[in-house]
């Protein structure tokens, strides 16, 4: 079916020293979406990489940097345009 993906990904420390920018990420995120009573979709996924070479990467960086990737799927299950503006609005607008 069809979906809606929000995916950031920002630089959290070296390789060898995590700076903490990941976890906290994911604690301000959980935190919006229940005190917000957003309806997200499990699981949101996060993952590492280290920084990328390429000036067009979203991970572009020092070549022992590391970066975190977290990403949010909103499903469209319906083919009612109503709802599906009803998810559309709330996955572009509290996210």
């Amino acid at each position: 079916g069809q979906q809606w993906v929000f995916e950031v990904c920002f630089p959290t420390g070296t390789q060898e020293i995590n700076n903490g920018n990941d976890m906290e990420f994911m604690k301000q995120l959980l935190l919006g979406i229940e005190e917000h009573d957003i309806p997200a979709h499990a699981p949101i996924e996060q993952r590492w990489s280290a920084s990328s070479s390429s000036l067009m990467s979203p991970a572009h960086g020092p070549e022992n940097g590391l970066h975190s990737w977290v990403g949010i799927i909103n499903y469209l299950p319906s083919d009612d345009p109503k709802q599906r503006e009803e998810i559309t609005s709330l996955f572009t607008g509290r996210y």
